[in-house]
């Protein structure tokens, strides 16, 4: 009966989330800047410890914020993106194909943390949280990167 609760209320929040990234809403560009700068500010002291100690761990490293940054250009890619001059704002409204990708994103995040996870020895206690915390830093600057890149155009 509890198993049958806790299915339910999590099959909700699935769902209101998928419905969420479905609206419309609306981005200042005079803000879109804080909560990746928010982000980096809160991260500044994990990101000044990352375990630079080996080839391994840079080549993991730089491989999460490739993904990053190509996890958020893709997901940006895939929504309906317009600009109203006036207002300094740009209008973003998920497709399915964009949900589908930011499903896609998530379940790759935790196909990799299990992977690392279990690869004991090849992969310090350190690496592991560095690397999921720049490809979400890294996905996060991107799409506001791609954003701002669609305003700047659209204002010429």
């Amino acid at each position: 009966m509890v198993l049958n609760i806790i299915f339910l209320a999590v099959l909700a929040i699935i769902v209101l989330l998928v419905l969420s990234q479905l609206r419309e809403s609306r981005m200042s560009v005079s803000r879109m800047w804080i909560i990746p700068a928010l982000m980096i500010f809160l991260s500044y002291g994990s990101l000044t410890k990352l375990p630079f100690n080996s080839l391994f761990n840079i080549a993991i490293l730089m491989a999460a914020l490739g993904v990053g940054i190509a996890l958020g250009v893709v997901r940006e890619a895939f929504k309906k993106i317009s600009v109203d001059k006036a207002a300094g704002e740009i209008i973003v409204k998920g497709t399915p194909i964009g949900v589908l990708i930011w499903i896609g994103a998530i379940v790759f995040e935790r196909y990799v943390q299990d992977f690392l996870k279990q690869s004991k020895g090849i992969v310090t206690p350190q690496l592991l949280p560095a690397a999921l915390l720049l490809l979400s830093l890294s996905a996060v600057i991107a799409r506001r990167a791609y954003l701002y890149r669609k305003y700047r155009r659209a204002e010429t």
